[in-house]
């Protein structure tokens, strides 16, 4: 179980934390409940607790299932590189060292897989460079969740594209140390591309009409 939602109320996180459920905080109030759960009311947890970021790689086709701009309400905004946002947010997570893996979702359709590569290989760069500047005894980010949202291909001849196999190969140019054995566990919330063609739909006609074309049901 990994619970995701942006919008947890405090004896939600607090039932998570004390069953050791897989927990991603959406934002930094929450990172602050999380903590003070934990002193309090949850010590000694063993959830697995991940921050999602917003990694801004850009809308996707699909305006309303874009979720990587400035305006996205999910996720941390990391930053560009150098700049003060992401410096803050690296140290944040320095300090917050109960927060063992990096969330990303960059889409919920409509992105490219250019896009989402580029989303999981924001959330590879800050965890090593989270890891890099935490001390010794401090306990390293480990898990790697990218989300899911590989845009699905509607119809039920049109061949999926892009393939599973595809992304994985995007995947493994930008962010090599998803598959190196730098980190414990790589996460995926695959949804649509699992579900929406491997189904089907059956109803019962129960009344029909008579039209001038003939019966309606």
């Amino acid at each position: 179980i990994v619970y995701d939602s942006p919008c947890k109320s405090i004896p939600e996180l607090t039932f998570a934390l004390k069953e050791g459920v897989h927990l991603n905080i959406d934002n930094l109030q929450e990172l602050e409940r999380v903590r003070r759960i934990l002193e309090e009311a949850a010590a000694g947890s063993t959830s697995v607790i991940g921050l999602r970021i917003n990694p801004v790689v850009g809308a996707g086709a699909v305006a309303n299932l874009s979720v990587a701009t400035r305006k996205s309400k999910f996720g941390v905004v990391l930053g560009d590189a150098g700049s003060a946002e992401r410096k803050q947010l690296v140290e944040i997570l320095v300090q917050a060292d109960f927060v063992s893996c990096v969330h990303v979702h960059t889409g919920s359709g409509g992105m490219s897989v250019t896009q989402m590569a580029q989303g999981a290989a924001a959330a590879v760069e800050l965890a090593e460079i989270v890891n890099a500047a935490r001390g010794p005894a401090q306990p390293k980010i480990t898990v790697i969740d990218i989300g899911g949202g590989l845009p699905v291909s509607w119809g039920r001849d049109t061949p999926q594209s892009p393939s599973m196999g595809e992304y994985a190969g995007a995947l493994q140019e930008a962010a090599p140390a998803l598959f190196d054995g730098t980190f414990d566990r790589v996460i995926t919330e695959f949804g649509a591309i699992l579900n929406c063609k491997m189904a089907f739909f059956a109803s019962i006609v129960e009344v029909t009409k008579e039209t001038e074309d003939g019966q309606i049901a």
